[in-house]
């Protein structure tokens, strides 16, 4: 009987030392997993060490690309913008890049007296949004006469004649 008690200490002396062996594994494990998740969304930012949840392009609201402007008086930039969208699990974004079409060429003047204004309209709009809300050409349709229609009601020098995606990543 003392054999079989020293080997039995033996044996489970050997499986709590597999189990400490594969815990420590899963736990290294984890940990890699969350670094290469963290050095991805990092990525996606843009390398920003800024707020997570939300980035705003550097461009100004109002600076537009020459290059493809030239010619068009009646067209205003409105940037970049990147959001989280409603999705559960807060992990789903939506970054678009927006012209404006504009009524009026005057209309420039108040677009970049209220640039931040509209900014935040917008960021609010578009982060009420879920994935599926987004992914369709028909929500795509709906979510620009949506902005639109909450930019129109804050203008007084013009309106929004059309609002164009230069840009549109859903991830």
């Amino acid at each position: 009987m003392g054999k079989n008690k020293q080997n039995d200490k033996k044996e489970s002396g050997q499986k709590e030392k597999r189990t400490l062996f594969s815990m420590r594994n899963i736990i290294i494990g984890v940990c890699v997993c969350m670094v290469l998740s963290a050095v991805i969304f990092w990525l996606f930012m843009g390398g920003s060490t800024s707020e997570p949840s939300l980035k705003v392009d550097a461009e100004p609201p109002g600076k537009s690309d020459a290059s493809v402007d030239a010619g068009y008086s009646n067209i205003f930039s409105l940037g970049s913008y990147v959001v989280n969208l409603k999705d559960s699990g807060g992990n789903r974004f939506l970054k678009v890049f927006i012209k404006l079409e504009l009524s009026e060429t005057v209309l420039k003047v108040e677009l970049k007296q209220r640039a931040y204004e509209i900014r935040d309209l917008l960021i609010i709009y578009l982060s009420s949004k879920s994935m599926d809300e987004v992914q369709t050409s028909a929500g795509k349709i709906s979510l620009r006469n949506g902005m639109i229609k909450r930019i129109n009601q804050r203008l007084k020098t013009g309106k929004i004649k059309n609002l164009y995606f230069t840009e549109f990543i859903v991830q």
